[in-house]
């Protein structure tokens, strides 16, 4: 627990990451048939987990300006809709990758805060109570890049990061594991039952 480390201080996020805002697509993306840029979009980020190249669509995306761009180890963060979450782009991505609004991306000083801890203080039940506080829009949640700015996160030393960040890569990992299991139990369960009713 981030408790029983030792805080350096609470500091806002903007102190240890530079946010820059995804590129604005004015018509609809074109696939590559070959080639083209990796992109990120809404979908693509899932509470935690890596956002992994193999799982990205491939677009024709000429002349794209690299402040749009991720590289292994940022992090993208959802400002719209429910819920308000982080991924880190994963390190083992051979490629920097194009971002698209509503994503932000969050790039951090890693001799501050290390990514995977970042990841874990932006998904915490407590920044996500901030987050639906400092919301706009009633209909769609919005998060402003100053709201995420401001967002107070504690610091504690990197080696604590580091073993917050491979907590939360545990916790994740047994959360799908015990889902795995769920879905296949309840798979046996009906075949045990239709064959029951074969009888």
């Amino acid at each position: 627990s981030v408790c029983m480390l030792q805080i350096r201080e609470t500091i806002r996020l903007a102190e240890v990451c530079d946010i820059s805002a995804g590129h604005t697509a004015r018509s609809g993306l074109e696939v590559a048939a070959e080639g083209g840029l990796l992109a990120a979009q809404l979908g693509d980020v899932r509470a935690g987990r890596p956002i992994e190249a193999d799982a990205l669509g491939r677009y024709q995306l000429a002349g794209l300006s690299d402040r749009f761009m991720a590289r292994p180890g940022d992090v993208l963060f959802r400002s719209k809709g429910v819920p308000s979450t982080a991924a880190i782009v994963s390190p083992v991505c051979h490629e920097a990758i194009a971002v698209f609004q509503p994503l932000m991306i969050l790039r951090p000083k890693v001799d501050e805060v290390l990514p995977d801890y970042l990841v874990w203080a932006i998904n915490r039940p407590v920044a996500q109570r901030y987050f639906r506080a400092s919301a706009q829009g009633t209909t769609i949640r919005s998060v402003s890049k100053s709201a995420l700015e401001d967002l107070p996160i504690p610091v504690p030393s990197l080696n604590g990061q580091k073993m917050i960040g491979s907590a939360y890569h545990l916790s994740l990992r047994e959360a799908d594991l015990l889902r795995e299991l769920a879905d296949k139990s309840e798979l046996l369960t009906s075949l045990m039952l239709s064959n029951l009713t074969k009888e």
